[in-house]
């Protein structure tokens, strides 16, 4: 079944310059807000599939786009660190931002 989608490395390579143009991960880190310091994954591929991996906080996947249709919950706190992380009653929520829940 998925051997119809196997491609081809040296044709790949001629039709292509660069192999970011198929899928690619960028790495960044928060500078400002309650996410300073946080790191984010940013994943894409060449068929609409986009999501922002947060290594930070347990490999959660924040942002997440299908042919730039967003498909994940995102509150309006934002990413947060997860040093302002509050265990006692409902704190958590002061800093769930959502995600691909």
């Amino acid at each position: 079944m998925f051997d119809k989608f196997k491609i081809n490395p040296e044709i790949l390579r001629r039709y292509t310059s660069s192999p970011q143009q198929i899928a690619d991960i960028k790495s960044s880190v928060l500078d400002n807000g309650k996410g300073r310091g946080m790191r984010i994954l940013d994943f894409y591929n060449g068929r609409g599939l986009f999501f922002s991996l947060l290594p930070d906080r347990a490999m959660d996947i924040g942002y997440a786009s299908v042919f730039g249709i967003p498909v994940s919950f995102f509150t309006q706190t934002g990413y947060t660190h997860p040093s302002f992380y509050e265990p006692e009653g409902l704190g958590w929520l002061r800093n769930f931002s959502g995600g691909l829940l």
